[in-house]
């Protein structure tokens, strides 16, 4: 019978290695990226927010098609070139859902990072586990990663401004590319 905090991994006949269970270093995570942006969760709007969300905005979509075919200002007097379609679909998703709560789309700003925090600790530990490392060494190393990455300064103004969120998706959509890239290197 094995301990609740550990899973015996087989890795080849007759070989079994205790692997801690990481559920609490998921919940360690968790609970320091919340405490940490518990202040973003306000009811003000910054620099850019002030056009993109609440009573001002001007991100209206007719259909969720105009969000890959327009540019992300829409005005006749700043053409920017900035195309971020999969920002405008989620604005336009959360003015419909929060209205001018600005609290909700703050909310929506944390658990986005937290879910990029999320995902890179799966990754890292994933990638860590397939070149060797140990169990209990790789999750401490990755959780630590994961941790760094979830408090760092320069992810602040990020997460406080909610027209800032496409870094964040910048970030998730570059840490499930390398974790598919990794999973179909080894094919």
């Amino acid at each position: 019978m094995t301990h609740p905090q550990t899973q015996i991994h087989a890795h080849g006949p007759g070989d079994q290695q205790e692997a801690p269970n990481v559920w609490w270093a998921i919940l360690v995570l968790v609970v320091i990226t919340l405490l940490a942006y518990s202040n973003a969760a306000h009811d003000k709007l910054v620099l850019d927010d002030k056009v993109f969300v609440g009573t001002e905005s001007i991100v209206e979509l007719e259909d969720t098609g105009e969000a890959f075919s327009r540019d992300i200002w829409d005005r006749e007097s700043i053409k920017s070139g900035l195309y971020r379609p999969l920002l405008l679909i989620f604005f336009d998703l959360e003015s419909r859902l929060f209205g001018d709560w600005l609290v909700g789309y703050h909310l929506a700003n944390i658990l986005t990072h937290l879910l990029a925090c999320l995902l890179l600790f799966g990754f890292l530990l994933h990638l860590l586990q397939k070149l060797g490392g140990s169990g209990k060494t790789a999750m401490l190393a990755a959780l630590l990663s994961a941790v760094v990455f979830a408090v760092h300064p320069a992810h602040t103004e990020v997460v406080n401004s909610v027209f800032n969120r496409s870094s964040i998706y910048v970030s998730i959509c570059a840490i499930l590319g390398l974790w598919w890239l990794s999973h179909w290197l080894d094919r």
